[in-house]
């Protein structure tokens, strides 16, 4: 586990200021700090995060630079046919470019 995609895991669930992943196979040395306003709702859901997520969850590999002008390239054409974009796991599982 890394910290960028921990912390793009929480955010989704609980407003987040930061998190730190100490060691990448044990999530006890894993920890978030709640952004402002958070609720212990959104709290609770994101040390669920935590004690869920597979440890070994990688985020996707990034593009290649062919690839990053492709990938942009194509949400541009969505952008203007009205289509909601790809998300970068989606172009990648659809065209692989990468």
């Amino acid at each position: 586990m890394d910290a960028g995609t921990l912390h793009n895991a929480i955010a989704e669930v609980c407003p987040i200021t930061s998190c730190s992943v100490g060691k990448e196979d044990d999530r006890t040395t894993w920890s978030f700090e709640p952004g402002e306003g958070a609720t212990d709702t959104e709290k609770t859901a994101g040390q669920n995060v935590i004690d869920t997520i597979p440890v070994d969850f990688k985020s996707p590999p990034q593009p290649t630079p062919v690839g990053a002008v492709a990938f942009n390239h194509e949400n541009r054409i969505r952008g203007l046919e009205g289509v909601p974009p790809l998300t970068l796991g989606d172009f990648q599982a659809q065209t692989k470019v990468f």
